[in-house]
């Protein structure tokens, strides 16, 4: 629909998640109309609260949990979103709970961390990553050297990342963000 009826050709859907670009802010109005009608249509329904347009050349977005920003240079950037890092932490406190409770092994939360630590680290997050480690430490530190006596755990840190970015001066495109949330009998599924 959104290709051979509204002619968009910047457009692209994860399941249910979508975008498209278009130059002229009117017609992405138009179009995202016309994609909340399809979707009533077909029992669907647009998910209003995360349904936005965003003007590229000023506005960072979120899409499939992650946050994208455009260089004034027209590279693409994509970062972790704060709920991603709470919610990080937040099982970093649970895991520590669960070994307290002689339910989780120390490898385990170790593994699961470094594999946290590792997808951060692809989208740039070193600083992130630096501040989350001291967190793991700071709430796992005692256990590490109960378990691991005599052993330093250190957490590498690769070169780079992209820090203190402006804004993008692109030409004014906007993007419609579409999240669709399917009706069941239950209510509408998150």
């Amino acid at each position: 629909m959104v290709k051979d009826e509204l002619r968009v050709h910047c457009f692209a859907r994860y399941n249910d998640d979508s975008y498209l670009i278009h130059p002229d802010r009117q017609y992405a109005e138009h179009c995202l109309r016309r994609i909340t009608e399809k979707a009533a249509a077909l029992g669907l329904e647009v998910h209003k609260a995360k349904t936005r347009i965003h003007n590229l050349a000023t506005d960072d977005f979120t899409f499939l949990k992650k946050r994208v920003h455009i260089t004034d240079t027209g590279r693409i950037i994509l970062r972790l979103t704060r709920a991603n890092i709470r919610r990080e932490e937040a099982r970093i406190r649970d895991h520590r709970a669960e070994y307290d409770a002689g339910r989780m092994q120390p490898a385990v939360i170790l593994q699961s961390y470094q594999c946290w630590r590792s997808y951060a680290q692809k989208y740039n997050a070193y600083g992130a990553v630096g501040r989350m480690d001291k967190y793991f430490v700071e709430v796992m530190g005692d256990m590490l050297q109960r378990e691991y006596p005599g052993q330093r755990i250190r957490f590498r840190h690769p070169p780079g990342g992209d820090y203190g970015l402006s804004k993008s001066e692109l030409p004014g495109a906007d993007l419609v963000h579409v999240p669709m949330v399917a009706e069941t009998q239950e209510g509408p599924a998150q």
